[in-house]
């Protein structure tokens, strides 16, 4: 493997303990290689992420979110009407409320990022994932 694609891969690695919250430390000794090196690569991901952000266009973004929880909300309120459960019932109507909190959620982190790209770049690949 070249350099370069070790690299790479670390990186990769390290996007995805970015995104379950590990600390610079916790990741070097879980990829045992300097602290250095781990805090040079998240500074790497974040100017990554910052270009990506950059070239967004917003309101593409809200609406392919929208989008995405509109159908999954039709689908709560089909699975709704065609039950008899009362659980599954219950259990649809609290999946259609999370689905208008993540659109809230989206609408709050989109408004600061415009705000501020620099400050929230690095919540764009986590907050909107989830």
């Amino acid at each position: 493997m070249s350099r370069r694609q070790e690299i790479r891969l670390r990186r990769e690695k390290v996007k995805v303990m970015l995104g379950l919250g590990l600390s610079g430390l916790e990741m070097s000794k879980q990829l045992g290689v300097d602290s250095k090196t781990i805090y040079r690569d998240i500074r790497e991901i974040r100017k990554e992420w910052g270009k990506e952000i950059r070239n967004i266009n917003l309101d593409e973004f809200i609406g392919s979110i929208w989008a995405d929880c509109q159908r999954r909300k039709k689908e709560y309120q089909r699975i709704f009407q065609s039950t008899k459960s009362e659980q599954v019932k219950i259990s649809c109507l609290k999946a259609q409320a999370e689905e208008d909190e993540r659109i809230v959620k989206v609408l709050q982190s989109v408004g600061k990022l415009h705000k501020e790209p620099e400050r929230y770049e690095h919540m764009l690949e986590f907050s909107f994932g989830n």
